[in-house]
C-alpha cells in the first residue's frame, strides 16, 4: 500500500515536472520568437495592405484638441498612409502619440533628436524597449485610457462611507447572530442588500472598472522600462512621474487580479459574489479614482511619455527603410531649400532640387509629375516640423503653418459643388495669414471648377493678394496664361514629357521656366483616337490661338 502510494506521488511529480517544463519551453520559444521579430521589423517598411484602426487611434489626438496641421490639408496629403507608413509602433499609446504628433508643428525639436539619436544607436536598449512595449500591446481600452482618466468625475461609483456603513451592518448582523441566533436573518437580508448593491452598481460601471486594469498596465510597462534602463533620455520623466503616482498600481492591482479570476472559472464567479457581499471592490475602485484625480496630469504625462519613447523607436525604424534622409534645419529666411527631395510613399522615387524663396507655379502636362511633387513638398515641410526627418539629402527651412487645398470633391450631403467647396478651402488659407507666423499654402490646379476666363482672372487676383502677405506660395496649373500673367511676381517651373509613335516617357524631373506645350492632343493620337478627331482638335488649337 505504501509502495502504491509513493508511486502514485513519484508519478504525480513527474507530471507536474513535465508539465512546468512544457510550460517554461513555451514560453522561452515565444520570447525568442518575439526577439526575433523586433530583430527583422526594424528598418522594415510596414504593410500598407493592413487596415489600421484609424478612428481608435486618433482618440488621443481628437481629445488634445490641437490641430497645426489642419483636416484639409491631412486629407489632401493622404497624410493616414504617411502615418502607416511611419508606424511600427508596438503599443496603443506609441501610436495614439504618433499621430497626434504628425498634427502639431512643435514637439520640442532638440529633445527629439536626442530620443531618436539614442535608439539608432543604442540596439540593446531598444531591443528591451520594445519587447516591453509588446507586452503593453494594443488593446482596444488603451486608446481611450486618457479621455478616461480626464473624465473621472463621472466614474465616481459611490460613497465610501455609504459602502462602509453597509459593512459594518452586515458584520454587526453577523457577530449578533452569533450571540442570539434571532439576529441571524438580519445577517441574510444585509448580506442580500450588499450582493445587490454590488451587482448594480458593477453592471453600471462596468467598463469604468475595466479601464482600471489598464491604467496599472501603463504604470507596469514605466516602471519595466526604467527598471530594464532602457528609456535613455526619457528615464528620469519617467521615474519622476513613477513616484508621483505613488502605490497606484497597488491599489488597483488586487482588485484587478480578482476581477481577472472572476472571469477565469466557476470558482471564480462564486468568489466575485463571496467578495461581493464585502463590498470591498467597489470601496477599492472609488479609493482608486480619487487617487487617480489627484494625480491626474502626473499619468497623463506618464502614458504619453511611454508613447513618445514607442513613436521614436518607431521613426528611428522608419528612418533605416528610406533610401536616404536628413534632419532639418531652420532659418529665419523666408524661404525653403530642398536637395534631392522625393516623396515617402513612392516605392521607387524619383527625387528632385529646388530653391524656393519666391512664390512660384508649376505648369506641366498631365501625368507628368507637377502634383506628385507638390505633395512631396507639403509632406515634407510637415514631417521636418513634426518628426524630425525629411526624405531629402539636405532641407532648409522657415518654421510656418502648412495649408493645401488639392483634392477638391464635391459633397452632395452638403448640397456643396467642386467650386464652392474650392473657394471655402482657399478662404480658410487667406483667413489664416499673419505678421506673427508665416503661412505656406500649396494649391493644386486653383479654380479648377469654374471656366477658364473667370478661372485666370479670379485666380490671377487671389494670388497677386497673396503675393503682398506674409506668405510662401505654391500653385500647380495647367493653365499657361497664368505664367504671363505673373511673371516678375511669381517664379516658373515646369515637369515635362516625351511622346514617341509607341510610346511616351516621363522623367519626373523639374526644370525652370513655363511649359510651353500640352500632351492632350498627343495622346489622342497615341492613344489611337480616330485621326478625324485628332485634326479637328489640332485645328481648334490653332483657332483660338
Amino acid at each position: 500500500m505504501n509502495e502504491d502510494l509513493v508511486l502514485a506521488i513519484t508519478m504525480l511529480i513527474i507530471l507536474a515536472v513535465v508539465v512546468l517544463f512544457i510550460q517554461i519551453s513555451q514560453q522561452i520559444k515565444v520570447k525568442r520568437i518575439q526577439k526575433m521579430k523586433i530583430q527583422r521589423r526594424f528598418g522594415e517598411i510596414p504593410d500598407m495592405e493592413e487596415v489600421l484602426p484609424i478612428e481608435r487611434i486618433s482618440v488621443y489626438h481628437k481629445h488634445q484638441g490641437r490641430e497645426d496641421v489642419d483636416q484639409v490639408t491631412w486629407s489632401d496629403l493622404s497624410m493616414d498612409q504617411v502615418f502607416q507608413r511611419i508606424d511600427q509602433c508596438d503599443s496603443a499609446a506609441g501610436e495614439a502619440v504618433l499621430y497626434n504628433m504628425l498634427h502639431c508643428t512643435d514637439n520640442g525639436q532638440a529633445q527629439w533628436k536626442e530620443l531618436l539619436k539614442y535608439y539608432e544607436e543604442q540596439a540593446e536598449p531598444r531591443k528591451k524597449a520594445e519587447a516591453i512595449l509588446i507586452s503593453l500591446g494594443k488593446r482596444e481600452g488603451l486608446y481611450y485610457l486618457p479621455e478616461y482618466v480626464d473624465t473621472l468625475q463621472a466614474s465616481h461609483v459611490g460613497s465610501v462611507f455609504f459602502y462602509r456603513l453597509l459593512q459594518i451592518l452586515l458584520l454587526g448582523s453577523v457577530v449578533g447572530g452569533l450571540w442570539n441566533v434571532q439576529i441571524l436573518p438580519l445577517a441574510g437580508v444585509m448580506a442580500i442588500v450588499n450582493i445587490a448593491v454590488y451587482i448594480m452598481t458593477r453592471m453600471k460601471y462596468e467598463q469604468q472598472m475595466s479601464m482600471m486594469e489598464l491604467i496599472v498596465l501603463v504604470i507596469d510597462t514605466g516602471k519595466q522600462l526604467t527598471k530594464e534602463k532602457c528609456a535613455g533620455p526619457v528615464e528620469k520623466e519617467l521615474e519622476e512621474k513613477l513616484k508621483e503616482l505613488g502605490k497606484l498600481d497597488k491599489l488597483i492591482g488586487k482588485m484587478s487580479a480578482m476581477r481577472r479570476n472572476s472571469y477565469s472559472s466557476d470558482q471564480g464567479v462564486f468568489l466575485d459574489y463571496l467578495f461581493g457581499i464585502t463590498l470591498w471592490q467597489l470601496i477599492s475602485y472609488e479609493k482608486s479614482v480619487k487617487w487617480l484625480e489627484n494625480k491626474r496630469e502626473s499619468y497623463l504625462q506618464l502614458f504619453e511619455e511611454i508613447g513618445r519613447l514607442d513613436a521614436a523607436i518607431s521613426i528611428a525604424s522608419f528612418r533605416k527603410s528610406l533610401p536616404f534622409y536628413t534632419e532639418p534645419e531652420f532659418h529665419s529666411e523666408r524661404s525653403v531649400h530642398m536637395e534631392e527631395m522625393y516623396h515617402p510613399l513612392i516605392e521607387e522615387p524619383v527625387s528632385n532640387s529646388m530653391d524656393w524663396s519666391r512664390n512660384c507655379i508649376i505648369t506641366g502636362s498631365n501625368a507628368s509629375g507637377k502634383s506628385t511633387w507638390i505633395k512631396a513638398v507639403a509632406i515634407n515641410l510637415i514631417l521636418a516640423q513634426t518628426i524630425c526627418t525629411c526624405t531629402a539629402k539636405r532641407f532648409q527651412m522657415h518654421p510656418g503653418q502648412i495649408m493645401t487645398s488639392m483634392a477638391v470633391r464635391d459633397d452632395i450631403m452638403k448640397g456643396e459643388s467642386y467650386f464652392l467647396k474650392e473657394m471655402k478651402y482657399l478662404r480658410r488659407m487667406l483667413e489664416s495669414f499673419s505678421e506673427e507666423k508665416l503661412t505656406i499654402c500649396i494649391i493644386d490646379e486653383i479654380l479648377k471648377g469654374t471656366n477658364t476666363k473667370e478661372r485666370i482672372a479670379a485666380s490671377k487676383a487671389i494670388l497677386d493678394y497673396m503675393q503682398r502677405q506674409n506668405c510662401l506660395v505654391m500653385v500647380a496649373s495647367h493653365d499657361y496664361e497664368l505664367t504671363v500673367l505673373l511673371e516678375g511676381t511669381y517664379e516658373n517651373y515646369h515637369f515635362t514629357e516625351r511622346i514617341g509613335e509607341d510610346d511616351i516617357y516621363f522623367d519626373y524631373r523639374l526644370y525652370p521656366g513655363a511649359v510651353t506645350s500640352g500632351n492632350a492632343i498627343k495622346l489622342l493620337k497615341f492613344m489611337k483616337f480616330p485621326e478625324e478627331i485628332v485634326t479637328e482638335a489640332k485645328q481648334q488649337v490653332t483657332i483660338e490661338l
